[in-house]
């Protein structure tokens, strides 16, 4: 599956900054869209995705520089979450559609929600 571009959101400052992100992914060739974010160390990073088709869109959370995920969507109840971040740097939000549902060439609405403090 062929992924959207990744677009870059500014790194997140000390203050509360929240993004509120739309887009649409579309089964099979836009399945999946990252995005990427820098986030300081100490931050408590905030991701919450809602979606017209809850049950078969989710997120993923990675480190850039690693292959361990913080979160996998598919694996959690609930479509939020939160933690402090001990290691600064680039973070990567995958938002994806279920797999036998992009092959469908089903699709789904969205607002990803991002904020640190």
């Amino acid at each position: 599956m062929r992924k959207a571009p990744s677009p870059a959101i500014p790194s997140i400052c000390p203050a509360a900054v929240l993004y509120k992100l739309k887009g649409k992914l579309k089964g099979p060739d836009n399945s999946t869209r990252d995005y990427v974010v820098h986030v300081k160390k100490g931050q408590t990073l905030s991701v919450a995705l809602d979606a017209d088709k809850f049950s078969w869109t989710y997120f993923d959370l990675v480190r850039q520089e690693s292959d361990e995920a913080l979160f996998v969507g598919e694996t959690h109840d609930g479509k939020a979450w939160q933690q402090q971040i001990q290691d600064g740097g680039k973070y990567i939000i995958r938002i994806y559609l279920d797999r036998a549902v992009a092959l469908r060439g089903e699709s789904s609405r969205y607002t990803l929600s991002i904020s640190a403090s």
